[in-house]
């Protein structure tokens, strides 16, 4: 007992002797010997104690320095002391980032949240995880208060090791003493803005995994020579960064450092003994049928420290269908030890044995590139289990997968077999939950799988894919409404993430434009709101959708709301000031958009009023960057004047800020209109918004050819404060006098703290991908200091929204962030009417003008003034409103009569204008007819409403519309059974316009001139009640073949019922393949249509032609009118020798984009002029991927190949009749632009396309079976 204490004395004090040894001065021997940093969700770090000592973990402090600070000196919560542990030589730590919120959720709802993000074996390995906030995140969030520390992208950051200690004079010191990534080699000292090349490899800081190789002892702070130009002269073996990184493995050198690991026989030993036979010699792995490629094949065997790998696929495009290994993959293996051992061992695998009953899924064709996609577990295809105890499963099959889609994406041994064991005994084409998949091997033995099928999971879009005006007049179409910002018939700036819209209507158009929506999502609903007037207030004037997904609960609502374009002599002047509408701090981390916004009724040139953005006061503003001796790199455009431009350098010189002209950029700003500043180099959100940009301050972009610094007029840091000033002194303007006096300036506008700390807005501090837009109410800039900003949202002038606003919204990247910038080029403000004094009226027709001699007509005898002013729209509600009497010239009170003559005197809210109104009293007012006519149609009136009878069955509404009289001064608006907008034509699902049909869903609203009276017909076409048939306005119904067209993938049973209109009385119900009924899920094209008539007696089927959006458009043939071309075996038959290409090319008629190339017998591009013996012809698609070689054959005598496919008529002048084809052969329809009008897999002999709604010209139809072509022939329309 006493030698144990003895013993556990000398222990105590030794390494008391040791620690307190540490303290005296930095060690150096705590080193990185593992690190990636190039996303988040995968980044780790692993230190090791490569000296003789035991250490305090607790010493030592870990940071991150980004590429916008100076070397060590992190920003706040960017590093962190590590935790007290004692790490004995040789011994690792190991920090991971770590995701758990997010996996929690996904057990809740799958659609919005990952299953995974960090890898398993890190929550066993790791010895800290920091916890890193997530998307759409909430109280709820684990989150480490310093992982920003790991919150490192691109391989640019950098890590780092401090020791803290007591020196030799016993003071508290610390010394940086290893490091990783930190180059430091820009201008200012810090690291580009990028990932750094390692040992050779290009960017290797973000695209590998760096380890330390083994014989590196101490840290070194000079990371740039370290890093080395060659694995032979570099500290460090990058391995490449395993791509689907979450469900990819930890590499074996994670959590150790090897010294001494070597590539020997003992290096990959086989855990089963035999059953995986590696020769090192002849560098193959053999390998038994059934394993999976990538990290599968690393625990065959057992596990070895310092060991990483990659896996390369074989090149053969069949195989990469695969998950199983195949012959010709390879293995990359990486032995890190003192130095890297390199070595590629290549796959061979052995043939299923007789035993073999186990599946393995198989990924999906990617028709872009002609191989198979990446599917992983979790993040595409099934999720196939191995060796569970009692049954294994298949899981992450979709809700009603068909059986043939499940065995089609998995693959079993050559020689078994399978079948499914349906759960409720009864035989369906689509799987169920419970259903089993029974294999049974070569010999007979039987293994069995639980499905497990996924919910139905309702999609949560709520969003619109377009908002147009199909019957948009046709004097307004093309060129002018181009120039009001409509794109073809789409109202102007419409994207679908962006919610509100103002649009203007031309002073011409007589009524409320029927708007029309398409959808996103096709399940997905919409209800509208039609807009009332074109003359009252905001709320009457805007018309409103909203769109809930088929969730029902998410929900998104669209307002557009109309200004009727006036008589400029009829518009009511008011000048406004210029004021910032909208402010994007940092989209993408580092673009600024200004918006600045007109709120009057003039033309605005803002060359008057110069932009700034300052740390500093107002006060020193205008002193700072003025000073003759100011680099002229910097100092010019830190201020701005639109339509105005800095005198050159040499000016600048004598003289600083004196304007001159700036011809590149037009300052006129028109009413309701705005100005857009920002500093976008290109790509990401400048391709959806760089249209609104009216100047770009970029290098290379703006129109000065200036290097514009980072920080200028429109872009610093979250301390700046944004100014905006009026010019007051012509002499500035006009560049006689420099523009540096404060005196010659007015502020009309402030964004900021001008304190230079941290804008705060809503009492929330700015950061990047923010976006501000000042709300709808403000109409003048706010000169205080804060005074916009406000202590909370419901004070602040602005509204906001972030990344994080649309990450809740489940915006996908990089729309998520794009998305902040939603807005800019167009503002929505509320009227300004203060200075109004005008009014209007739903009852009475008023004059537009505001001049004292305007007119109210529609009064009726005995109308008093109280009764009159209920009637009357206020332009403003703080008018004051006044009768005088034409008789007496009295003010009339509210009780009084008003006669004829009489006049309304409005005042307006600011008491500055005044505008008269004489009124038309008579006894019967306006005219209250809103009886339709017709003498074609019987109409019937009751009451409000009506009916419209005789129309024939799928009559055009177009005809009908124009077969009836609407009484004069009353208005007709269509509209369907919800109350929304019917227009007469409408975009189908093959992209064109088709009429709308008659049917009784349809209402014709019809408003008397008194705008009092309505009556609301229901057209009521004429129907038997034996007839079963449907109609449709989104697909095409070919009556004669039975087939509802244009059907896409993916539509439900509940969106296909929405969209088509069965005859009067008539019931629907889907079938499936088996004869069951489907009433809910999606489509598949064999079901069916049933159509019952009202009857009973009368039943129809109509069969689905599926549209499939995500097929190749991108083919590779050609045809022509003068060779015989036999497209199965891809032979060009060419009448004689001696031809030459060019003629040769120019009787081809290739796919679109196609580039042809005449291949001579080497393998060469032919050099020669004129067609050879052995030739052949190279076609290459569009997208240079996909590509088909003919044989070219010579010969006198051609004959024409039979084909037992027929196309007929040719020309046609509508439908085109295809025979002969065979089940699963595939048409594709495409016009000469390379658009795919149709892409079907037929299940008939006969198929039937309509080429009615395209226009004249030529049009190739591709039949092909698989991947192969076997019949290509160009159809002409008449």
């Amino acid at each position: 007992m006493k030698l144990k204490l003895l013993l556990f004395f000398l222990f105590v004090v030794s390494f008391g002797i040791v620690l307190q040894a540490q303290t005296k001065k930095p060690y150096n021997n705590l080193i990185i010997t593992e690190s990636l940093a190039g996303s988040t969700p995968d980044n780790y770090v692993e230190f090791t104690n490569m000296g003789t000592e035991t250490i305090d973990l607790s010493q030592f402090e870990f940071g991150k320095i980004t590429p916008w600070n100076d070397p060590y000196r992190p920003d706040a919560n960017s590093f962190f002391r590590l935790p007290k542990k004692d790490l004995a030589p040789g011994k690792s730590y190991l920090i991971a980032t770590a995701y758990i919120f997010g996996p929690k959720m996904w057990l809740k709802d799958p659609t919005h949240y990952s299953e995974r993000i960090t890898k398993p074996e890190f929550f066993k390995i790791a010895d800290q995880l920091l916890y890193v906030r997530e998307a759409n995140s909430t109280a709820a969030d684990t989150v480490t208060p310093y992982y920003s520390t790991m919150d490192c992208w691109n391989g640019r950051e950098t890590w780092y090791l401090r020791h803290h200690f007591l020196n030799e004079e016993g003071l508290k010191d610390s010394v940086v003493i290893d490091q990783v990534n930190g180059v430091f080699d820009q201008a200012n000292g810090r690291n580009k803005d990028g990932a750094y090349d390692v040992a050779g490899v290009l960017n290797a800081t973000s695209n590998s995994v760096l380890i330390r190789k083994a014989s590196v002892k101490t840290g070194n702070v000079d990371f740039n020579s370290g890093r080395g130009l060659d694995l032979a002269d570099s500290e460090w073996i990058p391995v490449p960064r395993l791509s689907i990184y979450d469900w990819r493995a930890v590499y074996w050198t994670a959590g150790n450092q090897a010294v001494g690991a070597k590539l020997d026989a003992n290096t990959l030993v086989s855990k089963t003994p035999g059953k995986v036979l590696v020769d090192l010699e002849k560098a193959t792995i053999t390998v038994p049928w059934g394993i999976r490629r990538n990290d599968s094949i690393m625990y065959q065997f057992e596990r070895r420290p310092g060991l990483a790998w990659t896996y390369h696929l074989a090149p053969n495009s069949a195989d990469s269908a695969y998950i199983t290994m195949r012959t010709g993959d390879k293995l990359t293996l990486f032995v890190c030890g003192d130095e890297a051992t390199i070595k590629d061992f290549n796959i061979i695998v052995k043939d299923p044995t007789a035993s073999d009953n186990i599946v393995i899924y198989k990924r999906a064709a990617n028709f872009l590139t002609g191989f198979y996609g990446a599917q992983l577990p979790g993040a595409w295809g099934y999720r196939v289990t191995d060796g569970v105890k009692g049954m294994d499963t298949i899981s992450q099959i979709g809700f009603a997968t068909r059986i043939d889609t499940l065995f089609k994406y998995l693959e079993k041994p050559a020689k078994a077999t399978w079948k499914i064991a349906f759960v409720d005994g009864v035989v369906r084409p689509d799987l169920k939950m419970g259903d089993k998949l029974q294999v049974t091997s070569e010999n007979g033995k039987l293994k069995e799988y639980y499905l497990k099928l996924q919910k139905f999971v309702p999609s949560a879009n709520a969003e619109l894919a377009s908002i147009t005006w199909p019957d948009m007049p046709s004097y307004f179409k093309g060129d002018i409404a181009k120039s009001y910002g409509w794109a073809g018939d789409t109202i102007p700036g419409f994207i679908y993430s962006k919610n509100n819209y103002v649009v203007k209507i031309p002073m011409e158009y007589d009524g409320i434009p029927a708007l029309v929506f398409t959808k996103r999502n096709l399940n997905s609903t919409v209800a509208v709101t039609r807009a009332k007037t074109l003359a009252g207030s905001p709320e009457d004037r805007t018309v409103t959708f909203t769109v809930t997904a088929q969730d029902d609960s998410t929900k998104n609502v669209y307002t557009v709301r109309f200004e009727k374009e006036k008589d400029p002599s009829k518009v009511q002047p008011w000048i406004g000031e210029p004021f910032f509408s909208q402010i994007v701090f940092q989209d993408a981390w580092g673009v600024p958009w200004i918006e600045v916004a007109n709120p009057g009724t003039e033309v605005m040139d803002l060359s008057r009023y110069m932009i700034f953005c300052n740390y500093a006061g107002r006060a020193s503003a205008f002193g700072a960057f003025n000073a003759v001796g100011t680099n002229y790199a910097d100092g010019p455009w830190r201020k701005y004047v639109p339509g105005k431009k800095w005198q050159d350098e040499a000016s600048w010189a004598v003289q600083p800020r004196i304007l001159v002209p700036d011809l590149a950029v037009n300052a006129i700003v028109y009413p309701g209109d705005v100005f857009v500043m920002t500093q976008h180099g290109g790509g990401g959100s400048f391709n959806i918004y760089g249209k609104e940009a009216d100047v770009n301050f970029a290098t290379g972009k703006n129109p000065w050819g200036y290097n514009m610094p980072w920080n200028n007029a429109i872009h610093d840091w979250m301390g700046t404060t944004y100014y905006m000033y009026k010019i007051l002194n012509d002499s500035v303007v006009n560049g006689l006098k420099p523009a540096i006096d404060v005196n010659d300036f007015e502020l009309v506008d402030v964004f900021g703290m001008e304190d230079g700390s941290n804008i705060k807005v809503g009492g929330k501090v700015i950061n990047q991908l923010t976006a501000y837009t000042r709300k709808p109410h403000i109409f003048k800039g706010n000169t205080e200091v804060k005074g916009s900003l406000g202590a909370t949202w419901e004070e602040s002038e602005w509204t906001m929204k972030d990344d994080a606003y649309f990450n809740a919204l489940h915006y996908p990247w990089p729309l998520n962030i794009y998305s902040i910038v939603d807005g800019i080029g167009s503002h929505i403000m509320n009227d300004v009417t203060m200075y109004r004094s005008t009014v209007a009226s739903k009852i009475y027709k008023v004059s537009e003008g505001y001049s004292q001699n305007e007119t109210i007509k529609g009064l009726t005898t005995g109308t008093t003034v109280s009764g009159f002013f209920d009637n009357l729209i206020k332009a403003d509600p703080k008018q004051t409103l006044t009768v005088k009497s034409l008789a007496t010239n009295a003010d009339l009170a509210l009780t009084d009569a008003v006669s004829k003559g009489d006049m309304l005197i409005v005042l307006s809210a600011d008491s500055l204008n005044t505008t008269k109104y004489t009124l038309d009293v008579t006894p019967g007012g306006l005219s209250a007819n809103a009886i339709l006519t017709s003498t074609k149609y019987t109409v019937t009136t009751t009451g409000a409403t009506g009916t419209i009878n005789g129309i024939k069955q799928r009559e055009f509404l177009k005809n009908v519309l124009a077969a009836v009289v609407v009484p004069a001064g009353a208005t007709l608006t269509i509209t369907d059974a919800k109350d929304a907008y019917m227009s007469l034509s409408k975009l189908n699902y093959d992209t064109a316009y088709v009429n709308v049909i008659a049917t009784s869903d349809v209402y014709f609203e019809v408003i008397a001139e008194n705008g009092v009276t309505k009556v609301v017909y229901q057209l009521n076409p004429t129907v038997n009640a034996n007839e079963a048939f449907v109609t449709s306005d989104v697909y095409s119904v070919d009556q004669f073949a039975s087939l509802i067209q244009f059907v896409p993938a993916g539509t439900t049973v509940q969106s296909l019922l929405s969209n088509v209109t069965a005859s009067a009385g008539a019931t629907l119900q889907i079938f499936d393949k088996a004869g069951l009924a489907r009433s809910m899920g999606n489509i598949y094209k064999d079901d069916k249509l049933i159509v019952t008539s009202a009857d009973g007696t009368v039943t129809k089927a109509y069969y689905f032609s599926m549209l499939n959006f995500n097929v190749n458009t991108y083919l590779a043939y050609v045809i022509s009118d003068d060779y015989v071309i036999d497209q199965v075996n891809l032979v060009v038959k060419v009448p004689a020798t001696g031809i030459s290409i060019a003629e040769f090319f120019a009787k081809l008629y290739p796919s679109f984009g196609a580039k042809l190339t005449i291949i001579d017998k080497n393998g060469a591009p032919s050099t020669m002029a004129n067609l050879a013996s052995y030739d052949k012809l190279l076609v290459t698609a569009a997208d240079n991927l996909t590509s088909a070689t003919y044989k070219i054959e010579f010969a006198t005598a051609v004959s024409q190949i039979e084909s037992s496919i027929k196309m007929y008529p040719n020309p046609t002048a509508d439908r085109v009749i295809i025979n002969g084809l065979a089940k699963g052969n595939r048409v594709r329809v495409f016009n000469t632009s390379g658009v795919t009008l149709r892409d079907v897999v037929v299940e008939n002999t006969t198929e039937y396309v309509s080429l009615a709604a395209q226009p004249a010209g030529i049009y190739v139809f591709v039949i092909s079976n698989g991947e192969k072509h076997i019949n290509i022939q160009k159809i002409v329309k008449k």
